[in-house]
């Protein structure tokens, strides 16, 4: 039965949290993966698939009630993921919602002792100590604030600007961090950037930080034959598989400045091409909030947590 609702154009069918409207036989419900959002009655129609394992919750709640510090990307309990100072996913412990950096040299010995749900109390406690690891934290209301700005300063130019997504290890508390980037053309933007001849890994030249990936607004298009389209392009994809950094473009073409614009990906790690470009996975804060922690997603795909 159809309810209540927003009629746009575009119809915009990725909503709250950016997942997916079902509309087959008219339900309106969110698929959230793991169960179904009814988006008339806003609430779940089924019990959370692990229940069983957090009994002192809810069956009915997600994000622990929590949305604010939580998420809940696959429907799956919430636990701490460790990296390497080269931005490597070596696991989890099984608990918690952080990012890790392991310290140089206990890579081995984290991994060791990582074992998902499965890691002992013990192993845990000794995973998060300080000798070992470092909370990373996220730079979000940087990261929000330069999106923002590079979706407004395409808008108004007409040309690609761009930020780079960064992992700082230097400092006394790692972070993922922002800088502006290089300023491209009409149809394009370079990325910049030190290799490391025998890691591949890409850093950046003004700071020596590690480089996750890049975004850039795509403004209205001046070439001839072209159009514009709301996703990531063949140069983006192009660009992603060469650098095999994230690659995010922002829809900077149909909107005006302050205005919350429309946010796609081309993942270098897909294992099928028509993964590429991964469409409407978020949008710029406009006036509010973000809708998208960018910078945790891009140290997921370099660290290739997730391959899609």
């Amino acid at each position: 039965m159809v309810g209540i609702e927003k009629i746009g154009k575009p119809d915009d069918k990725f909503q709250y949290n950016k997942k997916e409207k079902e509309t087959s036989l008219e339900l309106l419900w969110n698929d959230h993966g793991a169960r179904h959002l009814d988006l008339q009655l806003c609430r779940w129609n089924g019990v959370d698939a692990l229940a069983d394992k957090m009994r002192r919750y809810s069956p009915y709640v997600a994000m622990f009630d929590n949305p604010l510090r939580f998420i809940d990307p696959d429907g799956m309990k919430p636990v701490d993921d460790y990296y390497s100072v080269t931005g490597k996913y070596l696991g989890s412990d099984g608990e918690g919602n952080d990012l890790r950096l392991v310290k140089e040299g206990q890579e081995n010995n984290a991994k060791i002792k990582l074992q998902g749900v499965n890691t002992s109390v013990l192993d845990r406690n000794d995973l998060r100590n300080t000798e070992l690891s470092n909370i990373i934290d996220v730079d979000d209301t940087k990261i929000q604030s330069d999106l923002q700005n590079v979706a407004d300063l395409t808008v108004e130019s007409g040309i690609e600007h761009s930020i780079y997504l960064l992992l700082d290890i230097y400092s006394e508390t790692p972070k993922i961090t922002s800088i502006i980037g290089k300023t491209g053309s009409n149809s394009k933007t370079e990325v910049k950037y030190v290799e490391d001849s025998e890691t591949g890994k890409k850093y950046d030249e003004s700071t020596g930080f590690l480089m996750l990936g890049q975004a850039h607004g795509h403004p209205l298009t001046e070439e001839d034959n072209y159009e514009n389209v709301s996703s990531t392009s063949e140069i983006d994809s192009e660009t992603a598989q060469s650098t095999k950094l994230a690659i995010y473009a922002i829809d900077a073409f149909n909107g005006r400045k302050e205005y919350s614009q429309n946010i796609h990906r081309a993942n270098p790690y897909s294992s099928r091409r028509r993964d590429y470009h991964s469409t409407y996975i978020g949008k710029t804060k406009g006036s509010n909030v973000g809708t998208f922690n960018i910078g945790r997603d891009a140290l997921e795909i370099h660290g290739q947590k997730r391959i899609k």
